[in-house]
Order: C-alpha cells, then structure tokens, then sequence
C-alpha cells in the first residue's frame, strides 16, 4: 500500500475561525466563482447590468427597496431584473443556498 500524504481533521471551529474559502485552492476557488457568475455576465444579462442588480440585491440583505433605491430604479423593475437573473441562473433567491454561494462567489472575485 502506498504512502500518502498526511490528511488533516479540520472541525467546525477550524472552519469557522478562519472562514471556509481559506480552505479552498485560489484557482478552484476562482474557477468556481466564474462559473457561478457567468450566467449574470451573458450578453443579455450585461444589457441590464444583472450581476449589479443581483450584487446590490445581496449587499442589501434581500431588501428590495433599499436594493430599488441603491441603483436608482423602481421596485418593479428590481424584481424583473431579479426574474431575469433567477431564469438565467435556474435557481431562485428565496433559496438561501443560492444566495450564499452567490455572495462567496462575489468574495473571490474580489479578491
């Protein structure tokens, strides 16, 4: 049987602490965040600016009005764009998983 490397037991507090991307490899953490976004940067998505719409929607909290306001476009039309960006991704926003990965995604972007 072959030696291998030895593996390290992280525990929630391991993770927790430092945050679970510093467990991650910057170029699998990249290639991860571009694939998420790259529905939200098609060429329809970037005519109405849906991964603004969608990165301003997740700095408010998923307050549509504070989100509304921030861009400077009326509620109705947030909601739309939202639509849009729902349809693109093929998930929606009230699942909070969505709205997680979304927001990590946008964290390593930024990096």
């Amino acid at each position: 049987m072959p030696a291998s490397a030895p593996c390290t037991l992280l525990t929630t507090r391991d993770v927790a602490d430092v945050g679970l991307l510093a467990h991650v490899g910057p170029a699998e953490a990249e290639g991860w965040a571009i694939a998420m976004l790259a529905p939200l940067e098609s060429e329809e998505a970037r005519r109405t600016d849906l991964l603004g719409t969608v990165r301003t929607f997740l700095t408010h909290n998923g307050n549509t009005e504070a989100a509304s306001a921030a861009l400077g476009v009326h509620r109705r039309t947030l909601t739309y764009r939202l639509g849009r960006a729902e349809t693109l991704l093929g998930r929606r926003f009230s699942d909070p998983g969505l709205r997680a990965e979304l927001w990590m995604a946008f964290t390593v972007r930024d990096r």
